[in-house]
């Protein structure tokens, strides 16, 4: 599996995206990369989430909702190979988002890293981290 497409959101609180990663892969090699700040349109950010990612409402306050920001990046998601770690979060802020706008969910497959290496890989822990430096 040479060609996919990862990506990771992060959420204001729940499943309201406040930005999404996404870096596509062919032949292994790194073609392509995105980045974008996602306005959730929400009263309050949890600040467990702004501890964890440091974004605020106030970052993303002049920024695109995800409706405007999906016309970028939808290539990225229909009908490709798509991996996320701990995909069933990335996946549930995914299509919850879609369906708040009323945007057809994707046809793609999916891949979790986390569950991957949890199957494989005899680590301390499954974190991303922790997996990235196992694997340099």
């Amino acid at each position: 599996m040479n060609n996919y497409v990862a990506f990771d959101f992060e959420t204001a609180k729940g499943n309201y995206p406040c930005s999404i990663g996404i870096v596509e892969f062919l032949d292994g090699e790194v073609i392509n990369e995105y980045y974008s700040l996602i306005n959730p349109n929400i009263e309050s950010f949890n600040p467990i989430n702004i501890k964890i990612h440091g974004i605020t409402k106030d970052d993303v306050v002049n920024e695109r909702e995800f409706n405007e920001v999906w016309s970028d990046i939808k290539r990225f998601f229909e009908k490709k190979i798509i991996v996320a770690h701990n995909s069933s979060f990335d996946l549930s802020v995914l299509y919850n988002s879609l369906k708040r706008y009323d945007i057809p969910i994707p046809e793609n497959i999916c891949f979790c890293t986390l569950r991957l290496s949890r199957d494989i890989l005899k680590l301390r822990n499954h974190k991303l981290n922790t997996l990235a430096n196992h694997l340099r």
